[in-house]
């Protein structure tokens, strides 16, 4: 009980952003860096989408990165047999897109993803994707999903282009 009111605490506090210009191809090149053998020795290949001359967005590199791990992480513990994580990223008119994909096991459509605490996982907290979608509200952005059981499941998060 102790824990989870600890929990509680630490997903209402006020979180600080140092907003800055961001390259989302560094960041997304950061977290793969480190990730990418990790992923393999569980047999998930990687295949990264994303064009080095994306534009520029308004963010904290940090908690961006820490957007992408999440979602890298869930999308390879979706995969217990391997598979493969799909990173592609575009812009629209307004936004810089970054889709995380995978060959998973899906999300059942009765399952509230969002809500806090809410895990299929045999460890963790359930708070990854709370935290995931604070950080990108913060960023004013969007973050949706599709899934197909036993198909795979892409998050796809908008963020707005930098106006500088």
């Amino acid at each position: 009980m102790k824990d989870r009111l600890l929990h509680k605490i630490t997903v209402s506090r006020a979180e600080r952003y140092d907003f800055k210009p961001v390259s989302l191809p560094a960041v997304i090149g950061d977290v793969l860096s480190l990730e990418r053998p990790h992923y393999f020795n569980r047999g998930v290949r990687v295949n990264q989408l994303v064009p080095a001359d994306l534009p520029i967005v308004m963010g904290d590199a940090d908690k961006l990165k820490q957007v992408i791990l999440n979602l890298c992480n869930n999308a390879v513990d979706a995969m217990a047999n391997g598979g493969e994580l799909i990173l592609r990223a575009s812009t629209d008119d307004r936004h810089a897109v970054v889709e995380v994909a995978d060959t998973g096991e899906g999300i059942p459509p009765e399952l509230n993803i969002w809500a806090p605490f809410m895990t299929t996982k045999r460890s963790g907290t359930g708070l990854g994707l709370t935290i995931v979608r604070n950080i990108v509200t913060a960023h004013h952005g969007t973050i949706d999903y599709t899934s197909e059981v036993g198909r795979g499941t892409a998050f796809r998060m908008a963020l707005p282009l930098s106006t500088n």
